[in-house]
């Protein structure tokens, strides 16, 4: 039998950010899927809403910042020892522009 181009068969895939329908997230997560992948999806909630970036308080900022980046650091962070002890891993960070276009308004 001939393997299939992007076999996934027998790996697993953190997908983190898959919570809403219409997004990067969850679209990997389906492609990676059905390229035979076994998945583990999370995402946070709620999801961003627009406020004004004039009404944004210190908090918000943080609460956006940590969601947004520091995830990205910690789950990197936390994949990378069992990745290195197995000697095999991939780390994919995917960004869109929705952040600047929607979570910033005004």
């Amino acid at each position: 039998m001939t393997p299939r181009p992007f076999d996934l068969t027998g790996q697993v895939a953190l997908v983190t950010g898959a919570g809403s329908a219409e997004g990067i997230g969850l679209a990997c997560a389906r492609l990676l899927g059905r390229l035979g992948a076994r998945l583990l999806i999370t995402s946070t909630t709620p999801r961003a809403e627009g406020a004004p970036l004039v009404d944004l308080t210190d908090e918000q900022w943080r609460d956006a910042l940590d969601r947004n980046l520091s995830s990205a650091f910690l789950v990197t962070r936390a994949a990378l020892r069992p990745m290195l002890e197995a000697g095999y891993g991939r780390i994919v960070n995917v960004a869109s522009v929705s952040g600047p276009l929607a979570a910033g308004a005004g």
